[in-house]
């Protein structure tokens, strides 16, 4: 065998496949976060060894396998029924055992959605007791809560179960680390928000011309019955509907105007932000202004089909025209400003400069993190105290 034909001798993840480290990858995510972070790379070099040169992806039995593993170290790993119950229920602190799960759960995806959950019992009840079109409503307003309110619930669960040490002095893998801080840039998140605002106002207002006027009666097919819905549906003019948009929309913009006025003279000179992170208008954040837009279209066509409450129409389209020439005003003062050079506006930036205070630099964030359970020890750390040998005794017999 040639040198560099072995796995061990070649770089690290050279010698893999994409498509089978794809592969792995997904059926990987059996397994804790936790676990993935310290071990996944090796876990992959080792199921692409047991697969042969040539495998593309990993077989039924490899996968059964990886996934039944996987559930076995998170059900292993699991809080106990009692306590995960309290935990939901009543916010009580899980044992001190379990805080690599607990800090998983605080630090993962959806979790303002897993810690509103005792309101789905309620969202449930509602539904059943008061209608489908109360359960709908109730449901469609827990998970708006949930995802808005899920970054300030996370945040104020992490400083109750984990309070942080002060002075922060910690450095490395375990306690304190010094993160660039993130910041929601302005001019993608200005530019999507009018963009999303006026599409709305344009479709939501625009449906609501071709809505019938008169009490209709949809049906909706559900469990084998037919559930009726009095829908009332007024009927607009087109004159009325314009006036609406084209009215919140000048009076928006111009009240944005009058806000922004002044921020390209007090912008000139603004220092440069070395520590900070600019996220907003990546990939993820136009997956989500394309998802609102199909909401809005689905929505609109709801109304025009006279099988939704045309008022709501009406509101969210007027507030879309507001929201959406005030964000577009914003965009186009931001561009501006941007033009003359210097660093990039958040949207942090954009609020001081509006209410007349100066910018300055900003510190790193201090961000404690929990300790990995799975990390392997770091043969460099110095020795306990208690493990230090022994010096002989010089001393004669």
């Amino acid at each position: 065998m040639m040198p560099g034909d072995s796995p061990a001798e070649r770089p690290a993840d050279a010698w893999l496949d994409p498509h089978f480290a794809r592969s792995a990858r997904f059926w990987l995510r059996a397994y804790p976060r936790r676990w993935r972070a310290a071990r996944a790379p090796e876990m992959t070099e080792v199921l692409a060894e047991l697969a042969g040169s040539g495998a593309r992806r990993l077989d039924v039995r490899g996968a059964a396998d990886v996934v039944c593993s996987g559930w076995a170290t998170r059900w292993r790993e699991h809080p106990r029924p009692r306590d995960m119950f309290a935990y939901r229920m009543w916010e009580r602190r899980l044992p001190g055992r379990y805080d690599a799960w607990l800090w998983d759960d605080l630090t993962g995806a959806l979790y303002g959605v897993r810690k509103t959950f005792p309101v789905a019992l309620i969202v449930v009840s509602s539904g059943v007791t008061a209608g489908s079109a109360a359960g709908a409503s109730a449901l469609v307003g827990w998970i708006a809560m949930s995802l808005l309110l899920g970054r300030v619930v996370r945040r104020e669960a992490q400083r109750r179960c984990f309070p942080p040490a002060a002075p922060p002095r910690v450095l490395g893998p375990e306690g304190f680390r010094h993160v660039p801080r993130r910041r929601l840039a302005a001019r993608p998140i200005l530019a999507a928000t009018a963009l999303i605002g006026l599409t709305a106002a344009g479709m939501l207002l625009g449906a609501c011309v071709f809505a019938t006027a008169g009490y209709h009666e949809p049906g909706f097919a559900a469990l084998g019955t037919t559930l009726s819905l009095g829908v009332p549906q007024r009927g607009y003019s087109g004159g009325v509907l314009v006036a609406l948009g084209v009215g919140g929309a000048a009076l928006a913009g111009l009240g944005a105007f009058a806000f922004l006025v002044g921020i390209r003279r007090r912008a000139h000179g603004r220092p440069d932000q070395p520590h900070r992170v600019l996220i907003g208008g990546g990939r993820a954040a136009h997956r989500a202004a394309a998802a609102t837009i199909a909401v809005t279209v689905s929505f609109a066509l709801l109304i025009a089909n006279d099988l939704w409450l045309d008022v709501t129409g009406i509101v969210a389209g007027t507030l879309g025209s507001l929201v959406g020439s005030a964000a577009l005003v914003g965009w186009l003062v931001v561009r501006r400003v941007e033009r003359d050079g210097g660093p990039t506006l958040a949207l942090r930036d954009v609020a001081h400069l509006a209410d007349r205070r100066p910018l300055a630099p900003e510190p790193l964030e201090p961000v404690w993190t929990r300790p990995d359970p799975y990390a392997p020890p770091d043969p460099y750390a110095p020795p306990a105290p208690h493990s230090a040998p022994r010096l002989a005794s010089s001393a004669p017999a």
